[in-house]
């Protein structure tokens, strides 16, 4: 039985992750802010330990998971770009997946899972030189200065993740698999907040496969890359977004569809 540490686990995409992977067996473990989310996970039988944890603040990362041993990481936190605050959506959408990768210590055969965005995948990679070390001292003072518009900083935090993944993967194999899952629009709490944006509208209109996407579908694509299926699976982007990508690299159009959102 495999120990997997969740974060972002008390809703949303990280709810259905941790849910799907208890049902399996594993032995999930949810950090996230949010103690009455987590605490509903854990009543349900999901979790078998919840850290109420800050991902924003480094310290309280090293001092909830430091150490640990874990079979697979799989990082689901997130914030969009209606946070608002662009400092705190660098922090939690790519700083956080690597403090909290850089605190645990992944057993050799395990797995580290990014979810990242489909913004991410689509991005003009801009300010490449920027994120080549995230974790050095300044980078966020230097990465606000550039990038201090939530609707960028979100979109740019995706790509950073993505490129990082790449870099652990190539960094950590043989011994841990790295790989990311790049949701498009679901339905989740969160999306119907974006739907706010005009891009987030656009982009639901604009799904090949007619509908929105679904929680378990991305916890399902998760549990794939953690499983001995995957084991020749490494550094890639698992894109779960019904064609939407495709769509946007091809230019073909498809039928309109509408609802609550979330990308990434």
């Amino acid at each position: 039985m495999s120990h997997v540490l969740v974060t972002g686990a008390a809703s949303g995409m990280g709810a259905a992750t941790a849910r799907l992977l208890a049902a399996g067996g594993h032995r999930v473990v949810g950090i996230d802010v949010d103690a009455d989310g987590l605490g509903r996970l854990a009543a349900d039988g999901s979790l078998v330990e919840a850290l109420v944890v800050d991902l924003a603040d480094p310290a309280a990362i090293t001092a909830a998971v430091g150490g640990r041993e874990v079979d697979a990481l799989v990082n689901v936190a997130g914030l969009g770009p209606d946070a608002q605050n662009a400092r705190l959506i660098w922090s939690v959408n790519l700083l956080a997946p690597l403090r909290v990768a850089a605190a645990v210590s992944v057993r050799a055969g395990g797995s580290i899972v990014n979810v990242a965005s489909i913004t991410g995948e689509l991005a003009v990679a801009r300010h490449a030189d920027l994120l080549e070390d995230p974790l050095r001292e300044g980078f966020l003072d230097e990465v606000v200065a550039v990038a201090g518009e939530p609707a960028e900083a979100y979109t740019h935090s995706k790509w950073g993740l993505l490129c990082e993944t790449e870099r652990m993967a190539v960094r950590l194999a043989p011994q841990v698999r790295v790989n990311a899952v790049s949701p498009g629009v679901v339905e989740t709490p969160m999306g119907e907040r974006s739907m706010q944006f005009d891009w987030t509208r656009k982009a639901a209109d604009r799904i090949p496969a007619g509908r929105l996407g679904r929680a378990d579908e991305v916890a399902r694509a998760v549990r794939f890359l953690i499983s001995p299926d995957a084991s020749y699976v490494v550094g890639s982007r698992l894109v779960v977004d019904g064609g939407y990508v495709a769509r946007q690299r091809t230019r073909t159009p498809s039928a309109p569809i509408s609802g609550a959102v979330e990308v990434g």
